[in-house]
Order: structure tokens, then C-alpha cells, then sequence
């Protein structure tokens, strides 16, 4: 679970795995699906606030 990180209205969001197998990314709070983009996106959010100091300036 990602607090915080739905785009739509700043609700928390966690992953959903149906029984097809298929996977979804929803926010607790209002519904919204996120779209592979907006996933992405976030990955990539969190991927850089994860990084330390001396490797962001490596980078």
C-alpha cells in the first residue's frame, strides 16, 4: 500500500490481483483504477525518493 498516492484525490492506493490473474493498482479512498502510465509514473517517483544523496548526484 502507497499512501498518499492517488492522483485524483491524494488517497491511499494498493494492489489488487484478480482471479485471471490480472493485476490493479485502486485507491481506498475514491475507486479510481490507475492507468499503466500513471504506475508507472509513480514507480518512478518512489524509485528517486529512495535514492541517497551521493548516488542522485552520480546519476
Amino acid at each position: 500500500m502507497m499512501h498518499k498516492a492517488c492522483p485524483k484525490c491524494h488517497g491511499d492506493v494498493y494492489r489488487q490481483t484478480w482471479p485471471d490473474l490480472t493485476v490493479d493498482i485502486s485507491c481506498l479512498q475514491c475507486g479510481r483504477i490507475l492507468t499503466q502510465t500513471e504506475v508507472q509514473a509513480m514507480s518512478q517517483r518512489v524509485m528517486a525518493s529512495k535514492r541517497t544523496p551521493a548516488m542522485a548526484t552520480a546519476a
